[in-house]
Formats: C-alpha cells, structure tokens, sequence
C-alpha cells in the first residue's frame, strides 16, 4: 500500500489531496501515474496544459523509478519562488 498526495491545482481537479493505492511488486512511477489517469481521467487534462512532476518520499524521480509498499508519492505542478 502507498500514499498518493496530490498537491495545488491537481488537488482541486482531482477532488482530493491523498488516497491510498494498492500496488503490486515492481510497479513504476510510469505504472502507478496510468493508473492513476484510469481512476481520475481529469489527470490527464491537467498533464496536457502543465508538467506533473512526481515525488517518492520527497524525492523528485522519473517514470522509471520503482515503488516499494510503503513509499509516499506526491503529484504535484512545478513550484515557483518569489
């Protein structure tokens, strides 16, 4: 089991900010994030007009990235400071 966060405006379009997901051995980030469109097909809206970026336990990591049960992943846009 993970801990799928979804941060600002991926939180408002998903209408949630976390849920937990049941995975199997050797899923991938890549894996995980189609999943994820299948279950919130508004995801993949969001992907068309801004890059989502994805954390594993606070690290940002590519698609290829293996998940462990466990693991926390944060969807989230890029951030910007001022």
């Amino acid at each position: 089991m993970i801990k799928v966060k979804y941060l600002a405006i991926i939180a408002d379009v998903v209408g949630l900010q976390e849920e937990l997901v049941d995975i199997g051995d050797k899923l991938t980030v890549g894996d995980l994030v189609n999943l994820l469109k299948r279950r919130h097909p508004q995801l993949q809206l969001i992907e068309k007009q801004i890059p989502v970026l994805v954390l594993v336990n606070g690290e940002l990591v590519d698609m290829r990235y293996k998940i462990s049960s466990g693991d926390e992943v944060a969807l989230t846009p890029p951030m910007s400071g001022g």
